[in-house]
């Protein structure tokens, strides 16, 4: 009798580690997601105001052009037009893909939070059937199944567009 407290002991010990390995592991994705969202937020800020600069300079270079030639009128402002045009075209491009990636990255936080609630819904208690278990394996599988449609519905959203 006293050998299977002691392996109920162990196995409720090494459940706990488990566990709080797993939150450990949880955090440490959800912070990697963090950090490359930044990253990608940055990223698209900096080439935002590269075409920013780059569409300044062409304005820059058709007025002196004009300017130089004499010209005037509907073909400079549609030239001007166009450069404009161009720049607020890759400015949206780079936002549309920044907010793709932002709901990529929900897909990852969901499905973290499913695998932990899987992995800790699957640690039983050595004493038997843990109804918290349980319990979290009931919420894990509820929650994927909910992640599976939320993913889809976000994907014919964006599809849509």
């Amino acid at each position: 009798m006293c050998t299977q407290n002691k392996q109920a002991k162990y196995q409720n010990d090494l459940n706990e580690y488990n566990n709080k390995l797993s939150i450990r592991n949880r955090n440490d994705n959800n912070a990697a997601i963090d950090f490359n969202q930044r990253a990608r937020a940055e990223a698209a800020t900096d080439q935002i105001w590269t075409d920013d600069i780059q569409a300044r300079q062409g304005e820059a270079r058709i007025r002196v052009a004009a300017g130089e030639s004499s010209i005037a009128g509907n073909t400079v402002d549609s030239l001007m037009r166009e450069v404009k045009g161009q720049q607020a075209m890759y400015a949206n491009s780079v936002e549309h893909n920044l907010t793709n990636s932002y709901v990529e990255d929900d897909s990852k936080r969901r499905q973290i939070w499913n695998n932990y609630l899987s992995e800790v819904g699957n640690r039983q208690q050595a004493t038997g059937g843990s109804k918290i278990g349980l319990g979290f394996q009931i919420a894990g599988a509820v929650a994927n199944a909910y992640s599976g449609y939320q993913d889809g519905q976000l994907k014919q959203q964006i599809a849509a567009r």
